[in-house]
């Protein structure tokens, strides 16, 4: 007796749309997804748009696929702004990056949060500021901490300054 069930896009779809309907967040996420990839169904930007701005109130996931989507960077900033105000730290990150350099106490304020909430390459900016010491107070062994961070996740560019900190060692 053949107990496996075949990849079915349709009946994902289906289900999706059942869920969707009843108000959860997931499905209409994925179904944002799903239009958004164009991998299994026609890309349609406006459907994905639409499940997005459904799930959005509960999913901080869709909030962020909505400040990758707007191209307008007001837009941007409100979906990434409720996403990171959600714990979302890729959201959090994204508005580091783009408060930088323009307002430096806002960027370093999301990029320390998202690094606080286990963002990779939060991690590593995190490490960068407080080892650079020219937007924070310089700090070397917390600038190790956060670059040890980065690289347990295979980040190069933290491997590397961890390198360029033992090479030259450093002394208070």
């Amino acid at each position: 007796e053949d107990k496996s069930i075949k990849k079915d896009i349709k009946k994902a779809i289906q289900f999706y749309s059942l869920a969707s309907n009843q108000n959860y967040s997931f499905s209409q996420y994925n179904l944002g997804v799903l239009y958004y990839e164009g991998k299994y169904i026609k890309r349609n930007i406006n459907k994905s748009i639409e499940y997005f701005l459904l799930a959005s109130k509960n999913n901080p996931k869709a909030n962020y696929a909505l400040g990758m989507i707007y191209y307008d960077i007001n837009k941007a900033i409100h979906y990434y702004t409720l996403a990171s105000n959600q714990n979302y730290s890729e959201a959090q990150y994204q508005l580091g990056l783009i408060y930088y350099p323009n307002n430096l106490k806002k960027s370093i304020n999301y990029i320390m949060l998202a690094s606080m909430n286990g963002n990779i390459m939060a991690n590593f900016s995190h490490g960068f500021l407080l080892h650079e010491g020219k937007n924070l107070k310089k700090d070397i062994l917390w600038a190790v901490h956060y670059y040890k961070e980065a690289s347990t996740f295979n980040n190069q560019y933290a491997k590397n300054n961890l390198g360029v900190i033992y090479i030259n060692g450093y002394e208070d």
